[in-house]
């Protein structure tokens, strides 16, 4: 008899790091294949190219801080 399902309940919510790729296995794979002078998959290489190059890092420009005199006043009551 079918037991009525659906693929979300099949699929792990929880992935083990050990099927990640490292940056270093990245480079490493990219390394070789332009080495060889060989294609990847497009998608794959453009994934594997993310992984390997820095995304730019947002610098904060220092703040002006412009003096108001009557706030560096004491007040004296």
């Amino acid at each position: 008899m079918p037991v009525p399902s659906q693929l979300i309940d099949l699929i792990e919510r929880k992935v083990h790091p050990r099927y990640f790729i490292s940056e270093n296995a990245a480079q490493g794979i990219l390394r070789r294949v332009d080495k060889l002078g060989r294609h990847l998959f497009p998608p794959l290489d453009n994934v594997l190219r993310k992984i390997v190059t820095p995304e730019p890092t947002l610098v904060a420009a220092p703040l002006e801080v412009k003096e108001d005199r009557q706030s560096n006043e004491l007040v004296a009551l």
